[in-house]
């Protein structure tokens, strides 16, 4: 018993040495609520982006708005009061971009392929996309 007590305190030692001496693994933040619609109508947009450098809010039919980042990296805006609509908003700055590159192709008759889907800037969303994406690069040409 003397043994067993003694391996237990020896394997709870080094427990604590290992926590004091190895650093804490990266947790995963909580979820951002956004959008949210305030009482008085206003909404507030966040995003999480730590090394971004500026994050723009872009609603349909609206101009672009900075949004202001915090220390935990979570860029916010808070919006003038809304009626009540559907408002599209994208965190993808290069979105708009693409639609008038995928017009400029299509009015030009150049073969592409555009695939538009919902979806947040994360490493799952760009797996399931590449996922989809790849074996659009091997199919043969329709003659």
């Amino acid at each position: 018993m003397h043994e067993l007590t003694t391996t237990a305190r020896g394997l709870g030692s080094l427990l604590l040495l290992l926590t004091a001496l190895v650093p804490a693994w990266p947790q995963t933040p909580p979820p951002l609520r956004s959008p949210e619609v305030q009482p008085d109508s206003r909404v507030t947009f966040r995003f999480r982006a730590p090394n971004a450098k500026e994050v723009l809010l872009a609603r349909a039919g609206a101009p672009r708005l900075p949004m202001q980042k915090d220390e935990q990296g979570v860029w916010s805006i808070t919006t003038d009061p809304l009626e009540p609509d559907l408002y599209p908003y994208t965190d993808d700055p290069l979105l708009e971009s693409n639609r008038k590159l995928r017009a400029w192709l299509t009015s030009r008759e150049v073969g592409h392929t555009a695939i538009e889907t919902p979806g947040a800037h994360t490493w799952m969303v760009w797996r399931r996309k590449l996922a989809a994406f790849v074996p659009l690069l091997f199919q043969e040409k329709a003659t």
